[in-house]
């Protein structure tokens, strides 16, 4: 998250001079993605994202991961892989794993 950030800061003060001639509505659309990037900003709004995934082990392995996000000390991820599975919650102050 934080070399998403650097890298588009940095794309941002290099393009600056470039983006004074820009529509200004470009230049503000260029702002609302880098926030909606940083997934752990006050700002985010909240998501669910599930992936499905092949890993390679001994054998190739079918996972799935499930990120349910409401702010950045409320979520819950959960990933099965094989046999396997993980839970994990954050809730405030309280961070549990199952």
């Amino acid at each position: 998250m934080k070399k998403l950030a650097l890298v588009a800061a940095i794309v941002l003060c290099y393009l600056n001079p470039a983006l004074a001639s820009v529509d200004p509505a470009s230049q503000q659309s260029l702002i609302v993605a880098n926030r909606r990037a940083d997934l752990s900003s006050d700002e985010s709004a909240p998501f669910q994202l599930d992936v499905d995934f092949i890993a390679q082990l001994n054998v190739p392995t079918r996972g799935h991961l499930s990120l349910k996000w409401e702010k950045k000390d409320q979520w819950w991820q959960s990933v099965v892989l094989g046999d396997y599975q993980q839970i994990e919650v954050k809730d405030g102050e309280w961070h549990w794993v199952h």
